[in-house]
């Protein structure tokens, strides 16, 4: 059966089948006594770590599906490592057998699931019987299948999680997270039909699912009326802090459909009612032939505060809020929509410009942007210079193993990653290593976990494009301690007075239960790992950089 079909039998029974499947080929293990099992995995775990012995626990618990100690072992190690999903299925697996014999201990049912304040997958798949002894106590509501759906993606069982999705759509129409998911799972198999329908369904069962609007604007095949829909349901929420996506996905859909008088028309009357709040004296004074045009940017790094760093600019009473952060005009992102460089550059230009107020010359006035997908794209750089040849350029530059590990929980968080983070770190050491050439990975893995931190070949590129006169180097940790001398950096490189700024608040921070300013407070990670990235990282740091 390809990928691109649904499954088409109850799901129950196709796990039953696959169970039996690998149960021939491991039959040994089913006539070995229960003990002896718990043994071995007992000295594998202790030789070579709970992961190794999950691995071949799972394997057994396949070909004995019926054995209870055997899945209270396994919950016991997931429990571990820290994976707390399927430790609790484990312990519901267990409580077929076990109940009335073992206590309170293994009486959690499907319901508990619902107070886990974020699903870490694990990397390995859940054991096949599972829904099938889900269906057997009756446990089968929405967050069951959702998660289970989750799960199964993560180990790359697309048939089975489609299908538990599919479950959990059934159990709760109403809810968009399962709609949204079954659309990423449609759209990594390139149904792009499938997948537009879902996200469709996700953004009218919940208008401001932002994460299900991203992808709707780059899916190669989408009726322009999917698309109108789409903006129709985000337009009143443009404004709202906790739909930060919002805009950016009305002008990217509106540029894919040759609607950008609309953008430019939008953008500068929202300039105006923004101003006459903030800025009224600049307002008053508005003069629309003045030229539009950026004095700063804002580079990068991705997940390093910049969301921050603009937010306390903008107390500036001499720096322009704007209504949107990143535009991302320079990244290659809009070059489908003909956005850049497209067939007419003036007019390309004015669309970026349509998102600045026009600020006359010498008038003290002081605007700018921050998008961090500029500082690590290779073509970014030429494009800058080319269109903003006096603009200043501010980088924000964090510890790269903590943005490395706030990253991956952005994408967590945004549903759209499903690995364990010690499987991410393996995962992305070896594909540096496979590349050999560092130059080559860096281009054509820009926007990786690893490469994003890799600050050295970045930074090097500006100061090619632009000069080290115009751009800035900051460090996060600086930022976070010392706010103010930071910002007062900021004031003397745009040639502003030094201002008095309110930086109690921090903005966009991520919560993974532990701290967000580093490794250490992560209980996912492996130590050992966390070494090793810290390693690679510090063999290429420049000493020259501003990173505590």
């Amino acid at each position: 059966m390809g990928l691109g079909h649904e499954a088409t039998e109850p799901l129950h029974g196709l796990d039953r089948r696959l169970g039996r499947l690998v149960a021939a080929r491991l039959g040994i293990w089913r006539s070995l006594p229960t003990w002896v099992l718990l043994g071995i995995l007992t000295a594998i775990a202790a030789r070579r770590g709970p992961e190794r012995a999950i691995v071949w626990g799972e394997r057994w618990a396949i070909a004995r599906p019926q054995d209870p100690r055997l899945a209270a072992r396994l919950a016991s190690l997931w429990d571990r490592v820290n994976c707390p999903v399927p430790a609790r299925y484990g312990w519901l697996r267990a409580s077929v057998g076990l109940a009335g014999r073992t206590g309170d201990r293994f009486a959690l049912t499907a319901a508990d699931l619902a107070d886990v304040p974020r699903w870490r997958p694990g990397r390995l798949a859940m054991p096949p019987d599972l829904l099938a002894a889900l269906d057997d106590l009756g446990h089968d509501g929405p967050m069951d299948w959702r998660l289970a759906g989750r799960h199964w993606a993560a180990a790359g069982r697309w048939l089975v999680a489609t299908e538990a999705l599919k479950r959990a759509i059934a159990a709760d129409p109403h809810d968009p997270i399962p709609q949204e998911y079954l659309g990423w799972l449609h759209q990594e198999r390139r149904d792009w039909a499938a997948a537009a329908a879902c996200y469709g369904r996700a953004i009218a069962l919940d208008p401001k699912r932002q994460y299900a609007y991203k992808p709707l604007v780059f899916l190669p095949a989408i009726a322009p009326a999917q698309l109108e829909s789409a903006i129709a349901a985000a337009l009143p929420h443009m404004d709202d802090p906790s739909f930060p996506l919002g805009r950016r996905f009305v002008e990217a859909a509106e540029l894919r459909l040759g609607q950008m008088d609309t953008t430019i028309a939008r953008n500068q009357g929202d300039l105006r009612a923004l101003l006459a709040r903030k800025r009224p004296q600049f307002a008053a004074a508005w003069e629309d032939d003045a030229p539009r045009s950026p004095q700063f940017v804002i580079l990068g790094a991705q997940k390093a505060g910049t969301t921050s760093l603009r937010k306390y600019l903008h107390q500036h009473p001499q720096i322009l809020p704007t209504p949107i952060k990143e535009i991302q005009y320079f990244f290659p992102l809009l070059d489908a929509f003909g956005a850049w460089p497209g067939a007419d550059p003036a007019r390309s230009r004015e669309w970026y410009c349509a998102h600045f107020p026009p600020i006359p010359p010498g008038s003290g006035w002081v605007v700018g942007e921050a998008s961090p997908e500029y500082l690590p794209h290779p073509q970014t750089p030429g494009r800058f210079a080319a269109t903003l040849p006096h603009a200043r350029a501010i980088v924000l530059l964090r510890d790269p193993v903590a943005r490395f590990i706030s990253h991956y929980h952005h994408w967590v968080r945004a549903s759209r990653e499903l690995r364990s983070l010690d499987q991410v770190i393996r995962d992305e050491l070896a594909t540096v290593a496979a590349y050999g050439d560092l130059d080559t990975y860096l281009t054509r893995e820009w926007d990786s976990y690893l490469a994003r931190g890799i600050y050295g070949p970045q930074v090097d590129r500006w100061i090619r494009a632009i000069g080290r006169d115009r751009l800035l180097l900051l460090d996060t940790a600086t930022l976070d301690r010392q706010p103010q001398a930071c910002l007062d950096q900021v004031c003397d490189f745009l040639d502003l007075p030094r201002h008095g700024f309110d930086c109690q608040k921090r903005y966009n921070v991520g919560s993974y239960g532990g701290s967000d300013g580093g490794p250490e407070g992560d209980r996912a990670a492996d130590p050992a790992l966390i070494d090793q990235l810290r390693k690679f990282y510090a063999a290429h740091t420049r000493p020259d950089f501003p990173l505590s």
